[in-house]
């Protein structure tokens, strides 16, 4: 699995537009987000609690803690992201498929 860090490296996407890079994320992607986001939520938190405890007891100063959990967190954030974005192409690949006519008229 490739790691994607902006919706520009989503091949699916690297061909359009930024107007419709936007346009298709909304219609493909947001759903997928706003459908999924307690599972965020809850991946962050475990992350970051994980990452907590993993901080204090390595780094074992005041700011181990916090640190810690801003990391974990952050890494929980990054494994949904990749999730979702593997999760939505082939949504990507029919939105695209059934709106080509309007792409190439934009292009």
């Amino acid at each position: 699995m490739k790691i994607y860090f902006t919706t520009r490296q989503i091949p699916e996407l690297a061909s359009l537009s930024k107007e419709q890079v936007r346009v298709t994320y909304a219609e493909c992607v947001k759903p997928a987000w706003r459908s999924h986001l307690s599972i965020l939520w809850l991946l962050i938190m475990a992350l970051g609690v994980v990452g907590g405890v993993v901080g204090s007891y390595t780094i074992g100063a005041s700011w181990g803690a916090p640190v810690g959990a801003v990391l974990g967190s952050q890494i929980g954030l990054q494994i949904y992201t990749q999730i979702i974005f593997e999760r939505t192409r082939p949504e990507i690949r029919r939105y695209l498929g059934e709106h080509k006519h309007e792409i190439q008229q934009d292009a």
